[in-house]
């Protein structure tokens, strides 16, 4: 049994092809919003909650599971070092499926931050409104640096219950969050940014599926600043990294 660590596009259409292919495919995710979307894949399973080394090893044993392919978003750092290290103490085969890093030409509106507090203050300093596209999960980190007016701060986020609801809970109205799934057009993109009013937006290099590149062209049409965070180091070597599907499937057949 394989287990596809979820949540993301790749993900899914990973599970889905591994389930055409003929293995058998169990898919973990965080959210009810997230299982929903898994359960189109096919897999066997579908098992939705957070993650920590003990549901982790839970999980592993209580369904036979001998590879774990983790295609997590590129900022769930946690996530990827705690399956890297609880695989290898289990002896269980782990593939790490990586999206391509964002390829972008320098531009004096573009600024890059190493981590997201860099990117805090980056923004701080910039005009607003301001447009965080970088999920929920900072949202707190946002609030609480009280640098932005929440009347110029804007957040596109997941449709998820539970992700509204907290952003309800930190102070964000209705009119400060735009619930879509994405990955978005640069046309979409262009057509918010504008009527918005935005000045400055704040993404994560979430690589060509993420959408980064849509972001990055409609900020600059503009003449937005557009700040980026790069990915976190995980350390991972470099042998069990794939970035396709094709070479994915090709690693899981040296384990045969």
């Amino acid at each position: 049994m394989i287990l596809v660590l979820g949540g993301t596009e790749d993900s899914r259409e990973i599970a889905t092809e591994l389930t055409n292919q003929g293995y058998q495919v169990t898919i973990s995710v965080v959210t009810e919003y997230g299982q929903e979307l898994a359960i189109e894949t096919g897999a066997s399973r579908v098992l939705s909650g957070p993650l920590d080394e003990s549901k982790f090893t839970e999980i592993i044993k209580q369904n036979s599971i001998n590879t774990v392919v983790d295609a997590t978003h590129p900022f769930a750092a946690y996530i990827t070092g705690m399956a890297y290290k609880i695989c290898n103490l289990l002896d269980i085969d782990y593939i790490r499926y990586e999206r391509k890093t964002t390829n972008y030409l320098s531009h004096q509106l573009i600024k890059t931050a190493a981590t997201f507090p860099l990117g805090l203050e980056i923004a701080a300093s910039l005009p607003g409104p301001w447009l965080f596209t970088t999920g929920s999960k900072q949202l707190r980190e946002i609030i609480e640096a009280k640098v932005f007016s929440i009347d110029q701060l804007y957040l596109r986020v997941l449709p998820d219950p539970d992700v509204l609801a907290n952003c309800f809970k930190l102070g964000l109205r209705a009119r400060n969050i735009i619930a879509m799934q994405g990955p978005f057009s640069y046309e979409l993109n262009r057509a918010m940014f504008q009527d918005l009013g935005i000045r400055t937006v704040i993404t994560k290099d979430s690589g060509t599926v993420g959408g980064t590149l849509e972001k990055i062209k409609a900020g600059l049409e503009l003449e937005l600043n557009v700040i980026i965070i790069a990915r976190p180091l995980i350390g991972l070597p470099k042998n069990i990294i794939v970035q396709t599907i094709p070479a994915l499937i090709q690693f899981l057949r040296r384990f045969k």
